[in-house]
Parts: C-alpha cells; structure tokens; sequence
C-alpha cells in the first residue's frame, strides 16, 4: 500500500479545514480560539502525535470560523487578510497534502531520512524550499484553472442554459 495507516489518518485530520466551510455561524470567541491554538502549541512541545495534531487543527479551524464572523479588531485583521488570500488559498489548502504525502513518499520510497533528521541550517532550507514548491505549484494550479473558474461557467452558463 502507497499510503500507510497514518498518513490517511492524518488525511481526515486535514479535512477539519473544510468544515468551516459548512459552518455558518461563529462557534467560539475569536480569542478564545486563538488561546487554544496558543494552549495547544505549548502542550504539543510536551507531547506529540495524533491526538494532538487533531486538536490543533480543530482549534485552528476554530479561528478561521472566528475571522468569518467577528467583529473585534484584531480578528477583523485576521478576516481581512483571509478575505485577500480567499483566491489563493483554496488551491493551496487542495494540493498542499497530497503534496507533502508525494515527497515524502518520494524520500520514503529513495531511504533518504533528511526530513527525521535535527534541525540544521541545511535541513531548514530544504524544509523553505519544499513549503516555497508547494506555494509555487498551488498557485499555479490556481493561475491556469480556479482563476478562469468564473470565464468558465459564465461561457458554459451561455451555451448550454440560453440554448433553451
């Protein structure tokens, strides 16, 4: 199997984002939900694994509900600058996992242990050149089809709905 047990645990875990996109009320106080991803990072410096990646990535969906709904300003900021990268994000928030299951999967598969190894000033700028490839391919991606998305249906909307 491709993909092991973990990797498409950590899969659903990465569908919490999408939740927030069928919410449509705030359910948390946006500092209150900041305070929890805050909470959560220093627990996670204690203890890792699953259990802990799920409930930073609720909370952190917890703040992107928040910005949707809030009327405070430091979460207004945090709304505005969602508002501005909407365009982006969605292609990023699409193929940045299978992204990182695809290389490493790919160092995996070649027995190269770089990603386990400490910290290092080589091992951080390979870490900024993997996170600035996978910036640069999902806003590709959304250059050459999401941003059309609107020519597409408004052209598609004209043949087959107006041919009626």
């Amino acid at each position: 199997l491709f993909l092991n047990y973990h990797l498409l645990i950590y899969a659903l875990i990465w569908l919490l984002g999408a939740l927030t996109f069928f919410i449509n009320k705030r359910l948390v106080n946006g500092y209150v939900s900041i305070i929890m991803v805050l909470i959560t990072l220093l627990i996670s410096r204690k203890f890792s694994g699953m259990y802990i990646d799920f409930i930073l990535s609720l909370s952190l969906a917890l703040v992107v509900n928040s910005a949707q709904y809030s009327k405070y300003n430091f979460i207004n900021i945090l709304s505005k600058t969602n508002r501005s990268m909407a365009n982006f994000s969605y292609s990023l928030y699409i193929f940045h996992f299978p992204l990182i299951v695809f290389i490493i999967s790919f160092f995996h598969y070649f027995e190269i242990n770089v990603l386990l190894q400490q910290l290092t000033l080589q091992t951080f700028i390979l870490y900024n050149v993997i996170l600035i490839s996978i910036y640069m391919f999902a806003f590709a991606m959304y250059y050459l089809f999401e941003k059309h998305t609107g020519i597409v249906r408004d052209s598609l909307i004209k043949k087959f709905i107006n041919e009626e």
